[in-house]
C-alpha cells in the first residue's frame, strides 16, 4: 500500500459552515500533495450539535447544504422519486420521525404523544395525512444532501482523495433509529434505556445498548445496511470506540458509570456477516483507550488499521509505540485527533520538563514544535498520516474542536478561508516522504 498524508477537518468547519466551498478544499487538498480528507460523522446532530450524538445513522446534516446550488435540484422530480425509492428502508422512518419531532418541540420521542411515540399505525396514519408536505420537505433535504455529497464526492476521486468517514459505535437516543427499531436497543416498554453505554469509571454516555442477540438473529442487517449505505459516499471507515465490538461497559439506567459492568460484544461474528454481506470494507479501528488482547486479535484478525496519536507519546518512556519512531505500517497517525487539543496548544499547556523532552526528541525550537510533529508523523513508518487543519495552520487551544465531557462550547470551529495557494512544507513533505 502507497504511504499517503491527509488532513483533518468536518466540513463544518469550512467557511460558511456548509458545503459552498467543498470543491475548493478538495483542490487545496490535491494541489497540496494530500490523498486523504477525513470527516466526522455527517448525520444531523442534536443538541450541542455533537455529531457523535446524531438523529440518525444513514441520514445527512441539511445544515451541510450549499445554498449557492440548491435552486437546481427543485426541477429533478425523477431523480427525486428514484432517491426516496432506492433510499426508502430508512428515508421514510427518518422523514417521519423529522416531522414529528419538529411539530413536538424536538422534546425527546419518549415524550411525545401516545401512539406517536409507539409508533401505532392508527396514529401515524393521521399524522401523516396532516403534516405530508413536512413529511416530503424532509425527504428533499436529504434528496439534496446527498446529491451534493455525491458530487463532491466524485470530485474527490478525480483528485485522487480518498475521504475517510466516521461511524459511531452507538447512536443517539433521541434518533430516528432507535424510534423506529427499539426491538434492536435494550429499551423498558416506554422506551427508555434500561442499559446504557459509557466508560469506566466515570464515563456515562446515556447511548442505549444495543440487543446483541437479537442483531446477531436477524443477521446483523442493520449494521450492514448501514455501513453499505456509508460506503456510498465514503471511501473508507473509521470505527469510533472499536473497542466496544469487542468488550463494551453497560450501565443500568438508574445507575452511575462506576456501578456498571464489562459485557462480551460481537467480535469476530459481526464482521463475518459484514464479509459475506459486503466483502471487503475498508475499516480504521479507532482503538484508543482500553486497548486489550481482546480488541487486538479483532483488530488484527480482519486486517484493521489501528490508530496512532503522536501528543500521547511523550510520558517519558522512550518505548510508547505512540511516539512515531514506533509505528507500524498498518496505522493511520496523528499528531491529534478532534478529541485532542491543537498541537500548540497542547503543547504549551505541558509541563517545562516535558516540553524538553518534546524539543530534544523532535529536535526543534518552541516556535517550530507544531511542524516539527508534522514531519515526524509523516517520516515514520505509517501507511496513513493525517493532520487536523488546526496544526497545518498552527492554531492555539481557542481552535479546539472538541473537549470531551464538556457539555457545550464544542464543535464550533471555522476556518476563515480555504487558503488560495497549495501549503508549500505539506508539498515539500510529501514530497520528502514518498507520500506525494
Amino acid at each position: 500500500m502507497a504511504k499517503v498524508s491527509g488532513i483533518l477537518l468536518h466540513p463544518t468547519s469550512l467557511p460558511g459552515g456548509d458545503l459552498s466551498q467543498a470543491f475548493k478544499w478538495l483542490d487545496f487538498l490535491h494541489d497540496s500533495k494530500q490523498h486523504v480528507w477525513q470527516v466526522l460523522p455527517l448525520c444531523p446532530t442534536g443538541y450541542g450539535g455533537c455529531p457523535y450524538n446524531g438523529l440518525s445513522a444513514f441520514a445527512g446534516n441539511p445544515k451541510l447544504i450549499s445554498p449557492d446550488n440548491l435552486a437546481g435540484y427543485q426541477s429533478k422530480k425523477e431523480d427525486f422519486e428514484e432517491f426516496c425509492s432506492k433510499q426508502a428502508a430508512w428515508l421514510d422512518d427518518f422523514a417521519l420521525f423529522s416531522a414529528i419531532d419538529k411539530q413536538q418541540g424536538h422534546v425527546i420521542w419518549t415524550k411525545w404523544p401516545k401512539g406517536l411515540a409507539e409508533r401505532d399505525k392508527a396514529a401515524l396514519a393521521d399524522f401523516r395525512s396532516g403534516f405530508a408536505r413536512e413529511i416530503e420537505a424532509a425527504k428533499f433535504s436529504q434528496f439534496v444532501f446527498h446529491g451534493q455529497w455525491d458530487d463532491l464526492h466524485n470530485h474527490a476521486k478525480r483528485k485522487g482523495i480518498r475521504i475517510i468517514g466516521d461511524a459511531p459505535l452507538y447512536v443517539g437516543h433521541h434518533s430516528a433509529d432507535v424510534w423506529a427499531r427499539r426491538e434492536l436497543f435494550c429499551l423498558d416498554k416506554n422506551g427508555n434505556p434500561t442499559l446504557k453505554a459509557g466508560f469506566p469509571p466515570d464515563q456515562s454516555w446515556g447511548n442505549p445498548i444495543y440487543r446483541w442477540d437479537e442483531m446477531r438473529r436477524t443477521g446483523y442487517g442493520w449494521w450492514i445496511e448501514r455501513f453499505r449505505h456509508m460506503l456510498g459516499m465514503v471511501d473508507q471507515i473509521r470505527i469510533d470506540h472499536f473497542c466496544g465490538l469487542a468488550t463494551y461497559w453497560e450501565i443500568p439506567a438508574n445507575a452511575n458509570a462506576s456501578q456498571g459492568r464489562w459485557a462480551d460484544g460481537p467480535r469476530s461474528d459481526l464482521f463475518n456477516a459484514l464479509k459475506k454481506g459486503l466483502g471487503h470494507v475498508p475499516f480504521v479501528a479507532e482503538d484508543l483507550g482500553a486497548l486489550t488482547p481482546e480488541v487486538c486479535h479483532l483488530r488484527d484478525q480482519f486486517g484493521i488499521p489501528g490508530m496512532r496519536v503522536m501528543h500521547f507519546g511523550f510520558d517519558g518512556n522512550p518505548d510508547n509505540f505512540y511516539l512515531p519512531h514506533k509505528y507500524p505500517e498498518n496505522c493511520v497517525a496523528y499528531t491529534g485527533t478532534h478529541d485532542n487539543d491543537t498541537t500548540r496548544g497542547w503543547y504549551d499547556k505541558t509541563p517545562s520538563d516535558r516540553r524538553d523532552a518534546v524539543r530534544r526528541y523532535l529536535r526543534c525550537s518552541d516556535h517550530d514544535v507544531t511542524w516539527a510533529m508534522i514531519a515526524a508523523l509523516q517520516y515514520s513508518a505509517a501507511n496513513t498520516a493525517i493532520v487536523p487543519m488546526q496544526d497545518v495552520l498552527d492554531l492555539g487551544s481557542h481552535a479546539r474542536m472538541n473537549v470531551p465531557g464538556r457539555a457545550d462550547g464544542n464543535w464550533g470551529w471555522r476556518m476563515d478561508c480555504v487558503p488560495p495557494k497549495p501549503n508549500g512544507r505539506l508539498v515539500d513533505l510529501a514530497y520528502k516522504t514518498g507520500r506525494a
